[in-house]
């Protein structure tokens, strides 16, 4: 249940007074819809909590910079995708062969997605190579330029582009599996 802008001015000025009792509150209001994101970004539920449990340590630590008259989950998905972001680019470099050479035009897979259910998309988000998950995630999904997305991640403009196209075509791929087997 997520609370009122009143309880939530108030959870985020005892957090700012270091009651742990309100970190916790914070947490537990906010941990699905973390997690939720997480795990797009992730290849497992083991590495969405490590991402999210990092989240969560960065707004805690910068809660003093959020503008309590703005919606809170707004403000901690940016933090979210950014941790997922750190979290692929320094404690888990992503390897040179997931981003190929080129790319290839693919129509758009959204009319397909639309037609499956949450949990069958987060499947196979997650069989995605990390950079083409997180370029996916960051361009189709949370609505990021390609060289936004290029910056964030310290890779080329071209590579955004090329990783957004690889990520459709083996949407594509996996989705076209999974019809077959229906």
């Amino acid at each position: 249940m997520s609370p009122t802008n009143r309880q939530l001015q108030d959870w985020i000025n005892k957090c700012l007074q270091g009651s742990r009792k309100h970190h916790r509150l914070l947490f537990e209001a906010f941990y699905s819809d973390g997690m939720n994101i997480a795990c797009r970004y992730s290849r497992n539920e083991e590495e969405a909590k490590e991402i999210l449990s990092n989240a969560f340590i960065k707004a805690f630590k910068n809660l003093q910079s959020f503008n309590t008259s703005l919606p809170f989950m707004p403000w901690f998905r940016t933090i979210i995708i950014h941790s997922s972001s750190d979290y692929y680019r320094y404690d888990h470099p992503m390897v040179k062969d997931e981003i190929g050479n080129g790319g290839m035009d693919i129509a758009d897979t959204a009319g397909t997605l639309d037609q499956l259910q949450y949990e069958d998309i987060l499947r196979l988000l997650q069989q995605l190579p990390d950079i083409q998950r997180t370029v996916f995630n960051l361009y189709e999904i949370e609505g990021y330029k390609h060289g936004e997305i290029a910056q964030m991640l310290g890779i080329m403009e071209g590579t955004s582009k090329s990783c957004l196209s690889r990520a459709k075509a083996t949407l594509r791929q996996l989705i076209e599996q999974l019809n077959s087997f229906e």
